[in-house]
This record gives structure tokens, sequence and C-alpha cells, in this order.
């Protein structure tokens, strides 16, 4: 191999940095930029120019191919590792089989159910005809396909439920049908279904393509989503769409529903007599007229009755989500009583301990017994206002904060703060306590809650405690050893002093 002179190693040093310049033009990374240039010096070392008279345009030819010839070979390797991972990626055996049993149950679950709901539910998800071409298909009303639509879900879903033993051995039946690797993306749209789906639930309507477990698994889909956390989106779209946006009917159509809303059908009363009008159709029989006004009530009762259901669902939904605030809340007042204590900020006695304080000294919006209203404050300004009747009204909960006064007997928070002579300074200075109950019982919340400076969070479910002003007693949630006073110990596990038994939630 001839070697290159000292010249034209010189020459090529100059114009390195035009080979780098001619690198980044090609190249997609500063990694590649650094190895199509080594590639070129060491082409260069091996292989020297023939001429001398342009090396700068050599390495710049160079340093191009060398950067092509590195993405032609990794795009050949990417591909060969692309082959075996789909290779790897097949389905086993014993999956496919799974998947066909799974498929098999679903689908015997679809074809056993009665009609007219079987029916309805094949034409809907499985020839994906909207509920206006089922309705003119099946002779029946839109409102009456879009009833029976929502009644073959959760009949489905209860089917399935009840031959797999129950919830969770019917989602563990089915749980095959939703491999990630077993469906291909599908080339057309599929049929709409009557909830929000994501790819791997639009994916299962290509599964098979026999047509009743096409149309079982279009459901199942439906089934899975009904069982999340927001159970109601199951039936949300057909079911909603019927209780609170009906679909335009024939005239006659919307004449009976209202008329059956609005009260019981009358009895129907024969036509005078007389000759019809010219080009009027003749009237049906009074008996199909009074037969369609009840099946029109029927569907409409049944309708009725899933959106009570629907509704009920979304208040349980609201009310665990309520409560688990609660418990938030009362957390991040234990961590904010301990602060303030700490700081020392309020001492009335003068004996260097720090005493606790209210939800207005807390969050800063009194001064009280500080010389100065606290800032930055250590509560959230969702407390910087009481009602008249003492309490903070919080995302359907009501706050009150008790603390010790005269031989330890609870004295709630005042509407402007507390004052001096409210509380015990002593025993302000180890114990407070804290109750929230629902605004409104059983609609807003059903716990009652309590805390205090020993950071336990108790709960009870009482009636009773119910809106402002109607809350526990300060000794509500303490042992039955002093009435009146919140010194004592809590009743974790046991009846308090109100009579009702008060848990431990944390």
């Amino acid at each position: 191999m001839p070697e290159p002179s000292a010249a034209t190693v010189d020459r090529l040093l100059a114009h390195r940095a035009g080979a780098k310049r001619v690198a980044w033009a090609v190249a997609a990374a500063p990694e590649d930029v650094e190895d199509a240039t080594q590639d070129a010096w060491v082409a260069f070392l091996e292989r020297p120019p023939p001429s001398e008279d342009n090396p700068e345009g050599w390495f710049a030819t160079v340093t191009r191919h060398a950067f092509l010839r590195r993405r032609r070979t990794a795009g050949r390797v990417a591909r060969r590792e692309a082959a075996v991972a789909r290779r790897d990626e097949r389905p086993a055996t014993v999956d496919v089989v799974a998947r066909a049993e799974a498929a098999r149950r679903v689908a015997a679950a679809v074809l056993a159910l009665d009609e007219p709901y079987r029916t309805a539910l094949l034409l809907r998800y499985y020839d994906g005809l909207p509920p206006r071409d089922v309705a003119a298909r099946t002779g029946a009303p839109v409102a009456t396909v879009r009833t029976r639509l929502a009644r073959g879900i959760a009949r489905l879903r209860a089917a399935l439920a009840t031959r797999t033993g129950g919830r969770a051995s019917y989602l563990a039946a089915v749980a095959p049908l939703w491999s990630p690797t077993s469906v291909p993306a599908p080339t057309t749209t599929p049929a709409r279904l009557p909830i929000s789906l994501g790819g791997s639930l639009v994916r299962l309507t290509s599964l098979v393509t026999n047509g009743a477990t096409t149309a079982a698994l279009t459901v199942l889909a439906v089934l899975l989503s009904a069982w999340s956390a927001w159970r109601v989106a199951g039936l949300a779209s057909d079911v909603d769409d019927l209780a609170r946006r009906p679909a335009p009917l024939a005239t006659e159509d919307r004449a009976q529903e209202v008329a059956v809303a609005s009260r019981p059908p009358p009895p129907l009363a024969p036509s005078p007599a007389g000759p019809p009008s010219p080009g009027a159709a003749a009237p049906p029989p009074a008996a199909d007229q009074e037969t369609r006004l009840r099946a029109l009530q029927e569907e409409l009762a049944a309708t009725k009755a899933l959106v009570d259901e629907l509704v009920a669902e979304r208040r349980e939904a609201a009310i665990a989500s309520a409560e688990t605030g609660v418990i938030a809340a009362g957390r991040n007042v234990i961590s904010a009583a301990a602060q303030l204590q700490a700081s020392a900020r309020i001492d009335v006695d003068r004996d260097g301990t720090g005493e606790f304080g209210g939800f207005l000294e807390m969050s800063g919006a009194v001064a009280g017994r500080m010389a100065s209203p606290l800032n930055p404050p250590v509560l959230a300004r969702a407390f910087r206002t009481l009602l008249a009747t003492g309490e903070v009204e919080r995302n359907g909960y009501l706050y009150r904060l008790y603390l010790p006064g005269p031989r330890g007997v609870g004295v709630a928070e005042p509407p402007t703060g507390f004052d001096l002579r409210d509380v015990d300074a002593d025993l302000a200075e180890t114990t407070w306590c804290l109750y929230a109950w629902p605004v409104a019982y059983g609609r807003t919340g059903r716990k009652t809650f309590f805390t205090n400076q020993g950071g336990d969070v108790l709960a009870t479910d009482a009636p009773s405690y119910d809106g402002p002003g109607h809350g526990p007693a300060p000794d509500a949630a303490f042992r039955p050893l002093g009435r009146g006073t919140i010194t004592g110990p809590a009743a974790i596990g046991a009846d308090g002093n109100d009579g009702h038994p008060w848990k431990q939630v944390n």
C-alpha cells in the first residue's frame, strides 16, 4: 500500500473542517458525522488518492460514500431484526386455542339471547346499521330499537357474568381476546360502537370473519368497557341518546311518545261516523292503537329504569370521589396544624410552646391570636371562609374544627376565628380535632370523618349528620369517658359518645 506523502497529509488536515461540513450535510445525527468522517480517514490511510491535485474534493466524495454505506448496512440490520421480532410475536398454539374458546363463549351468549334483543344486536353491531335502519327492518319505532339495544347489552353482560361465575371470572374468560399481537390493524372502518373505544377495542371486530362471532366480539368490546371504573359508559351513548336527545320520529310516533310520557293513555274513543276525507288513510283499528301505546309505555318505563340506574351509578362514583377527597383534606389539616404549632406563632401563655390554630389562622385569613396574619399560610385558601354555622364548605362536605376550652370542652371555631378568651392555652398546645360530614347525606356523601392531633382518620355512617349546623358534637368520636371533652382517647374501632361506631380508614 503506497504511503501518502507528508504534503498530502498536511493538505487533508487543513481541509478536515470542510470534510465535516460534508458529513453534516448528509448525516442525520452527530454520531453519524463522526463515524462517516472516521471512515473517510481510514480510507485515506488504506487507499490514498491517486492524485494530489484535489485532496479536499476526494475527501468530500469518500465521506459521502462512507455515510451512504453505513446507512445501507443499518437498514439491512433493522429489517433482519424486525423479521426476527415478528417471528417471536407469533402466538403460540395454546393462545390461539384460548382465543377461539373465548370467542365461542361470547358468540354463544349473543346467539342465546331472546328475541327481539338478539336481532337488534346483530343488526346494529354486526351489520353496522344505525338505529333508524334497524327500526325500518324490524318495523319498530326508533325509540323501541334503542331501548332493545340497551337492554340487550345489559342482558348479555349479566348472562356472561352468570355463566362464568361472576365478573372476575367473566373478565378472565374473555381475556385471551385482548392479545395485542393477535389482531391485525383493520383495513376498513368498523361499525360505530355505542361508546368511545380505544384502538385495541376497535381491532376486536376483525379477529374473525364469522358473522355471529364478529357481532359477539363487537358487543364484547362494549361489555368490557362497561366494567370500567365508570361502568355507566357502557350504555352512555345509546341510552343517554334515547333519554336526553331522542332521534327524530315520524309525526305519529312522536305524538304517541309524548302522550305516553306525560300521562297514561286515555281510552280510545271510536272515530266519529262519516266518510273519510279525500286522500286520508284509513285509521288503524282501535285495538292496534291501544296495543302500540301500551308497548311504547312499557319501553319508556324500561328506559327510565335504565336511566335511573345510570344516575345512581354516577352518584355512587361521585360520592366515592368526594369521600376520598375528605381523607386527603384531613391529612392536609393534620400537617398544617403541626407546622403552625411547631412555629410557636400562637403562644398566648408565653411559655415558649406553640398552640394549635383554627382554619382562619392557618390559612392566613385573620391574625386571630397572633400578632399578624400568617404569611405564608400553611393551609389552602379554601379554608379562609366560614359559614355562619362555623363550617367550611368544600366539594360537598362541611368541615368544622374544635379547640379545647375550659376543662377540655370542645369549642367550635366561630365565623370570625378563635378569640383569646375562647381557648385554654395550655390544652391547645396538645389538642384539637376536626369533623367533616356531607352537605346532603346520600347525595354528596354518606360517611362522616374525624381526625385530631394523633393523625388517625376515623369514619362513621350516620344519616343524622347532614347539612350545615347538623354535624357531630365535639366529643362524638371520643370514648364515653368524659362527656363534652376532646382531650380523651378517640373511639378507634368502638362506639363513640354519639353511639355510632367509628372505624379507622387510614
